[in-house]
């Protein structure tokens, strides 16, 4: 009964997901895409560092003396809007990269890594090899 329900099972992963009945032998990721994300999250970091760094500056434009301190004007706001939205991008670039590591870092332990024989003999049953 147990041996019919999984193969029940299969057939239907078979039909909803065709690439698990017809996949090739090595299903690994790509060295190509790994490298293309890889490169895409090195970039988000790198992006963001700056955004976080130019926005810093702003804001020490905003701090000034406390001696001192600055007039108010038009052009120190519109330095601050800046500011903030150069802040705002910074956390959303390193939010992608951090994001885009993580998924790095799967796909090189996929790419990789040595699947031991109760998982490939998983795999090859989702796939319809009994």
């Amino acid at each position: 009964m147990f041996a019919r329900r999984m193969v029940a099972t299969a057939t239907c992963l078979g039909l909803l997901w065709p690439a698990l009945s017809h996949a090739d032998e090595d299903t690994r990721p790509s060295k190509a895409l790994i490298g293309a994300i890889g490169g895409v999250a090195a970039g988000s970091l790198i992006a963001g560092g700056v955004l976080g760094g130019l926005s810093l500056g702003k804001s020490s434009d905003q701090e000034g003396n406390p001696n001192s301190p600055p007039l108010y004007t038009r052009s120190l706001k519109d330095d601050g809007d800046q500011g903030k939205a150069m802040a705002i991008g910074a956390y959303v670039t390193l939010g992608v990269g951090a994001a885009l590591t993580l998924v790095e870092a799967v796909l090189l332990y996929e790419r990789f890594h040595k699947r031991s024989p109760k998982t490939q003999a998983a795999l090859d049953f989702a796939r319809g090899r009994f």
